[in-house]
């Protein structure tokens, strides 16, 4: 059984699973899934087009993934976020999103790509207090740090030179590319939601983080809100 089937079985009720694309996460028949994405399927393709050869999942629910607005709060017994924390330009304001709309006692289960075995390996890895300084934020202010994070991405993942750079890190800020603005390890993250389950939303780690020995570029978190 893999990781994804272990922790799916702690699962069940009715759920969402966020910006799943072409690599929905596995259910079992006491699970729900109510699938969201920020565009339709045809869209997503378009918009990304190293999507166009995979089959997509169609979205249920049309929401952004950072603040989930128009989804009910307190509605669904667990929500699903796998590989899309790192693309959250606020980390913690999208915790806070995504425990919102969970029932007391829901389970957020999340996968979230380690950087160092990652396309983002070239990268430094985000700081704690770099992911505090965004949620402190206004919504604004943001904007100039997530150019940095463009700039970033553009030289040392996408290994763009010279002016190539800002051609490119406004290409990705201005068309909404759904890049990495930030990058974890486990430690790292394990940091970020203790501070988070302390001071933004009171809950538990029931689980991680947990590594699968024949997959180590990612790892796995699953949270319950008190």
């Amino acid at each position: 059984m893999s990781l994804r089937e272990q922790m799916t079985k702690r699962l069940s009720g009715t759920g969402l699973d966020i910006g799943a694309l072409h690599r929905p996460m596995v259910k079992h028949s006491g699970m729900k899934v109510v699938y969201v994405d920020r565009l339709p399927a045809a869209e997503l393709k378009k918009h990304s087009p190293e999507l166009s050869e995979f089959p997509l999942v169609e979205a249920d629910i049309i929401s952004d993934a950072q603040y989930l607005p128009g989804i009910d709060s307190g509605k669904y017994d667990f929500v699903i976020a796998s590989h899309l924390i790192e693309h959250m330009s606020c980390t913690l304001g999208a915790l806070e999103a995504w425990f919102r709309v969970l029932k007391v006692g829901g389970l957020l289960y999340l996968v979230v790509p380690d950087k160092r075995y990652i396309f983002d390996k070239k990268r430094s890895l985000t700081t704690f207090e770099h992911i505090l300084k965004d949620f402190q934020m206004l919504e604004a202010e943001r904007h100039e740090a997530d150019w940095q994070h463009c700039l970033e991405y553009a030289e040392l993942v996408d290994d763009c030179e010279g002016a190539e750079i800002e051609e490119h890190a406004k290409y990705l800020r201005d068309s909404g590319y759904s890049y990495h603005p930030h990058t974890f390890i486990p430690e790292s993250f394990h940091e970020v939601l203790i501070y988070f389950i302390e001071h933004v939303c009171p809950g538990n780690i029931e689980a991680g983080p947990r590594i699968d020995p024949t997959d180590k570029h990612e790892f796995h978190f699953l949270l319950r809100k008190e």
